[in-house]
């Protein structure tokens, strides 16, 4: 994904797989604690609160939730039970078990299941199992290497398992030292080898399922995974970890609403599967569902107060909400946990960048560039760390592939590629930098491996990119054969329409050209280099090629709005917008026109954007320029029962009705253009996402001049909000206006910017 929403949603997803805990399984030891000390008198009264001091005749005590101290004499004390922390509960519990190792095991395991997230009984765990794991007991050293797991002691993680398998093999031994071997820089191929020992030794085990799917999944091996995972669910339908797992996968491969429904199954069986609840709260996010991932995130954190990954995504909830400052606390939480995580620094450095723009939008400039330059700082930090996180190296990469830092792009993906030799994408985007820095010969490397790697269904995009680096060591015949793949792949594929354009061009077939520059631009209306090129070379033709997209919220030279009463045509943000309330009475059509002669009209195009179900007809019009009588008028787009359209009217004097092509798209978005080869002669094309849809023959005079533009015509009372972008307009000029030289612009056009 390139927009910022985009990345962080993924960041989000991956960032709860990366933290998420598996739910604690129950355990029938219980450990007893007491908040307070409690005082039981002769006389029956009972006391809770603190125990302040006590000698051998009295005690001094607070009440609990007052400021009354009472003295008590002991003599009139029946009984005392003091307070009791987890620390204390805990530590007494494994003195008791010391002298039987299997005994211990099963008590610490309670007690972590029990506490899970108090560091201080983590730690206390921890200690212990490390003075009594010189017997070498296969059940103690396990319970120690799980915990150097958790503790992220990778090192004393892999010693541990592997004393473990020397003694006694089993599946769990094989898993952890996979796990810890995967966590070490340059040991994948070790820890995959010993996952799948583990995987063997016990297929359908849930912690071995979700470790050899999580590695797959690091490893940019996502299809893998999935079978991993679907293969389990043959097995067992309900095998919530496998569920869990499969939710990740394709919550990665941005199928969303499958993701959810596997983490909600998973929930279905086990409704405190912490992985599944942090991986439904992602796809909230990711649904830009705030309020919901926010919420299910304090589920987690009442069961696991210290769960990195829940403040994590509350904080990316908060961040794409709006909310800047409560988004930095939540990350803050997050990285108290897990300080120097380097996926929690990088939201946080986004966040930073966030608060730096509202700053400035406020006139605190000083404020913003402290801001700027902590989040600044912190991609730095992190680039310092060199993570040997594929996913992390990515989202690093892409930051400065849309900062235009096009080096440091290509370093982070070539990184990336060495972390993740199988995820085609991060191959792709390494020659999309490569390309940008006109290195060629690295971009055709790039490109091929993604194709390779991609087996049967690569991308449009990666043919598309492969022909960009062809065409840019001018090797013409296999670049157009790989524009094509991309085109046959993705007939919308814009850098195949532009590539396979500039190659017809250089080869002297114009039309061909045009007619694929033509289609890129309907693809993408902001495609500026095929508005370019059309420009160049339609002038070459003494054609007048006049291309508007409001990017800088300017209006178009010549063009002016007349019409409409509440709703008139305005410039903003980036687009040409129609919006507000009509009144109670039906008004006349809102209009955004320029008046050219009548020879000289050719064609008029743009995208527009209204909701199918708005009460309003919106559209291209063209008619005579004239303050009496309008002798013609056709009108094409949206008609008010949410049809796409046309009506017209000549000078027969005929009453205009719609006539219907077909509904108006769901999106509400379609580039629409009126064309004609010769105006007098009343012969017009309707085009629809560049293709004719409608041959549309006028009874017509000569009229001098004709208006050629948009329309809006609400009903009473009706809410609009109507955009246009991306505006062309194609005239004749007089001969002698066009220039030779047009020829050798439009033959360049296309290999300039490769």
């Amino acid at each position: 994904m390139n927009n910022a929403i985009g990345f962080l949603a993924c960041c989000a997803a991956a960032w709860a797989l990366s933290c998420a805990a598996s739910a604690a399984q129950a355990s029938d030891i219980t450990f007893k604690t007491q908040v307070h000390d409690v005082v039981y008198t002769v006389n029956g009264q009972e006391y809770t609160g603190t125990i302040l001091e006590q000698t051998h005749e009295k005690i001094r005590f607070r009440i609990y939730g007052k400021s009354t101290v009472l003295e008590l004499e002991k003599s009139k004390i029946r009984r005392i039970v003091e307070r009791t922390t987890p620390e204390s509960a805990v530590k007494n519990a494994l003195e008791e078990a010391k002298a039987n190792p299997r005994s211990l095991a099963e008590i610490a395991r309670a007690a972590l299941e029990h506490f899970k997230g108090n560091r201080s009984v983590e730690g206390l765990v921890l200690k212990t199992l490390e003075a009594q794991a010189v017997g070498k007991d296969p059940v103690l050293l396990l319970l120690l290497a799980d915990l150097y797991v958790v503790a992220e002691r990778f090192g004393d993680a892999e010693r541990t398992a592997k004393e473990v398998i020397a003694r006694a093999n089993s599946a769990q031994a094989q898993r952890l030292l996979g796990e810890a071997l995967a966590a070490q820089s340059g040991r994948a191929k070790e820890a995959e080898a010993a996952l799948r020992a583990a995987l063997k030794l016990a297929p359908e085990d849930e912690d071995v399922l979700v470790s050899i799917g999580n590695f797959l999944r690091a490893e940019g091996r996502a299809q893998e995974a999935g079978a991993v995972f679907e293969d389990a669910l043959k097995k067992n339908p309900n095998l919530v970890a496998a569920l869990a797992g499969q939710g990740y996968v394709r919550l990665r491969q941005g199928e969303v609403a499958e993701a959810a429904l596997s983490f909600q199954q998973a929930l279905k069986s086990d409704p405190k599967h912490l992985r599944a609840k942090l991986g439904l709260a992602a796809c909230h996010v990711m649904r830009r569902e705030y309020d919901e991932a926010y919420k299910l995130c304090l589920d987690v954190l009442e069961y696991d107060a210290r769960n990195a990954a829940a403040y994590g995504i509350q904080g990316y909830a908060k961040l794409f909400a709006g909310d800047t400052d409560e988004a930095l606390k939540k990350i803050e939480e997050s990285l108290k946990e897990q300080p120097g995580n380097p996926r929690m620094m990088l939201i946080k450095a986004v966040a930073l960048q966030r608060a730096a723009q509202a700053l400035n939008a406020a006139g605190k400039s000083s404020e913003a560039t402290e801001k700027m330059g902590e989040g600044v700082k912190l991609l730095d930090d992190i680039v310092a760390m060199d993570p040997p996180d594929a996913y992390l190296q990515f989202l690093l990469a892409g930051m400065r592939y849309r900062s235009d830092n096009l080096e440091q792009a290509l370093q982070r993906y070539a990184r990336t590629t060495v972390l993740a030799p199988a995820y085609a994408p991060a191959f792709q985007n390494l020659g999309a930098a490569a390309l940008g820095l006109r290195k060629w010969d690295e971009a055709e490397k790039a490109y091929q491996a993604a194709i390779q790697l991609a087996g049967a269904q690569p991308q449009a995009d990666y043919y598309a990119g492969l022909g960009l680096a062809k065409l840019g060591m001018r090797q013409l015949d296999e670049a157009q054969k790989y524009f094509k793949l991309a085109k046959d792949k993705d007939p919308k594929n814009v850098a195949a329409l532009c590539g396979l354009g500039y190659i017809q061009n250089f080869r002297r077939d114009e039309r061909s050209a045009m007619s694929f520059f033509m289609q890129a631009l309907a693809a993408d209306g902001n495609c500026a280099y095929a508005a370019t090129a059309l420009s160049q070379m339609f002038a070459f033709r003494n054609q007048k090629f006049v291309y508007h997209d409001f990017s800088n919220n300017s209006e178009p030279e010549n063009w002016s709005a007349k019409g409409g009463r509440t709703i008139r045509a305005h410039v903003e943000d980036g687009r040409l917008l129609f919006d507000g309330t009509s009144g109670s009475a039906v008004a006349g059509p809102a209009q955004y026109y320029t008046t050219v002669p009548g020879g000289a009209f050719v064609r008029v195009e743009a995208d527009l954007g209204i909701a199918k179900t708005a009460g309003a007809e919106y559209g291209l019009r063209i008619a005579t320029a004239s303050s009496t009588a309008v002798q013609f008028e056709l009108e094409f787009g949206k008609d008010e029962s949410g049809n796409l359209a046309y009506r017209y009217r000549d000078y027969r004097g005929m009453a205009p009705v719609w006539r219907t092509i077909a509904p108006w798209p769901d999106s509400g978005r379609v580039r629409l253009a009126i064309e004609t080869e010769d105006l007098p002669s009343g012969k017009f094309q309707l085009l629809l996402d560049g293709a004719v849809v409608k041959d549309v023959d006028l009874q017509m005079k000569h009229p001098k001049g004709v208006t050629a533009g948009l329309f809006l015509k609400p009903g009473a009372k009706q809410k609009v909000d109507a955009w246009t972008d991306n505006l062309a307009l194609l005239l004749r000029v007089a001969e002698g206006e066009g220039g030779e030289d047009g020829e050798g612009e439009g033959k360049e056009a296309a290999g300039t910017r490769h």
